[in-house]
């Protein structure tokens, strides 16, 4: 079963949508030592971590123009 918009979800007669989305993260996730002791806020744990999420709807233009950034 198909539409003018895409396939037909089996669960609904709407059509079926994508996400497409970038993800990047900045900062150091390690919160614990490798003796599995807790070292937020001790010197050498990163004291910040940012996870950022970007919801597009064109991943091809938008990793062109990326690459074309990163490239200059």
């Amino acid at each position: 079963m198909t539409d003018q918009d895409g396939p037909l979800s089996p669960l609904s007669d709407t059509p079926e949508s994508s996400l497409c989305y970038f993800v990047d993260e900045a900062g150091d996730p390690t919160l614990f030592n490798r003796t599995g002791r807790f070292i937020v806020g001790e010197e050498g744990c990163s004291g910040y971590f940012l996870l950022g999420k970007l919801e597009i709807e064109d991943p091809e233009d938008l990793a062109g123009q990326l690459e074309t950034l990163r490239s200059a």
